[in-house]
């Protein structure tokens, strides 16, 4: 995150992540790695800043979705509950054509998309 952007600060149990430029088979399991770590300190939400992601395989969209099971599991949500209140992963800042790729793929309707940083971290509150 680019430390000259100003954010709310970070309610406790939420974490964000970066993806960085591309998120694919090289890069995925590192990604699950840092959930996974986050996840054994606490983490009980999680966004994911999109900003600068330009690429991204069905790898990356398996890292979004086993990222939103792991936290629903560990929380023991309702499939009703994590779709339609919770949102324990959020994406922020998402480009078009990553958006284009979440469209199509469907997981619009799972997975909330916000603005920005912000506005993904205000929804905690």
């Amino acid at each position: 995150m680019d430390s000259s952007t100003k954010t709310t600060p970070l309610p406790p149990g939420l974490a964000i992540l970066e993806t960085g430029v591309t998120l694919d088979e090289k890069n995925a399991d590192e990604l699950m790695n840092q959930v996974r770590d986050l996840t054994a300190n606490g983490l009980e939400y999680l966004i994911f800043d999109c900003t600068h992601l330009e690429y991204i395989t069905s790898f990356g969209l398996t890292v979004f979705l086993r990222t939103r099971k792991i936290l629903r599991q560990k929380h023991e949500d309702t499939e009703e509950q994590s779709t339609n209140e919770i949102h324990r992963v959020r994406l922020a800042t998402v480009t078009p054509h990553v958006l284009d790729v979440l469209r199509t793929a469907r997981l619009l309707e799972i997975l909330p998309i916000f603005e920005d940083l912000n506005a993904a971290i205000n929804h905690h509150q």
